[in-house]
């Protein structure tokens, strides 16, 4: 299994951004290589080949995310992201999947098990043709926000080095459970 992880923005980009206290922000850039790096250890024991469209604060441009797939000739596409609302009270996690996607059930299921594991609301999975990481993919492909940074409730999980693990671990287990692969829902 060849698996693509693209932890969203980065570099010039930093995503959306929440601000907690005076002089203390939170980027949206920095969490989704922090859960990228996650994702990826906790892929290893699995022998899934893995490769990140950015491994630090760099610009990646969405052509040169979806060309590393391409190139690497990858099963999967996995994008993460944060989303964010003026609406402070909007939160929980959903995937987005391009239209008539073959990745729909592993967004139902990443959905479910994030919601289960962080207790957060299952926002669901949405359809669009209009993001391009999603449009442009050949392979089965799936954006995750992984919770609200403007919310105050999801901003923690987000940041939380443990709760950011148990997002992960939601994703992992999905990927496992959807494609073929060991589950064990007490890691």
């Amino acid at each position: 299994m060849r698996i693509v992880i693209d932890p969203g923005h980065g570099g010039k980009d930093p995503g959306a951004v929440k601000e907690l206290y005076k002089d203390k922000l939170v980027k949206e850039k920095d969490i989704t290589l922090a859960a990228a790096h996650l994702l990826y250890v906790s892929s290893l024991p699995y022998y899934y080949d893995i490769l990140l469209t950015r491994t630090g604060d760099e610009t990646v441009s969405l052509s040169d995310r979806v060309n590393k797939a391409i190139d690497f000739n990858a099963n999967l596409f996995i994008s993460l992201h944060c989303n964010a609302s003026e609406d402070e009270t909007a939160n929980g996690v959903e995937v987005w999947v391009y239209e008539n996607s073959k990745a729909f059930d592993l967004a139902k299921t990443v959905c479910e098990l994030i919601s289960k594991r962080v207790d957060l609301k299952n926002r669901g999975v949405k359809t669009t043709s209009k993001l391009y990481v999603l449009r442009k993919t050949p392979m089965p492909a799936i954006l995750v926000e992984m919770g609200f940074i403007t919310s105050r409730f999801d901003v923690w999980r987000l940041i939380d080095p443990i709760s950011l693990g148990f997002i992960v671990t939601g994703i992992h287990q999905a990927i496992a459970v959807t494609l073929g692969g060991d589950r064990n829902e007490n890691q």
